[in-house]
């Protein structure tokens, strides 16, 4: 998915928080679904289980969320400044 929640109003970006959530359950075989997510949104970061941060087309950082956003010094941090607000 690139950018779901783009353009859209707070009952929008909710409604996408909520598909996104669902396409992480488990169905009735146990099986889970993978699912790539490409945003420039911080807050949609937070769904997410792991972060990859490219630049100029290599993988320059991986983590996850918590751990990502609260350091200062993180390449994520860097591009999106708003994190450590």
């Amino acid at each position: 998915m690139d950018e779901p929640a783009s353009s859209l109003d707070s009952e929008g970006e909710t409604a996408v928080s909520d598909a996104l959530r669902a396409c992480r359950e488990f169905d009735h075989d146990g099986q889970g679904r993978a699912l790539l997510l490409i945003t420039h949104q911080a807050k949609s970061l937070e769904l997410v289980d792991q972060i990859v941060v490219l630049e100029n087309g290599a993988i320059v950082e991986t983590g996850v969320y918590k751990e990502l956003s609260t350091r200062p010094n993180s390449e994520l941090c860097r591009l999106m400044p708003e994190l450590l607000q």
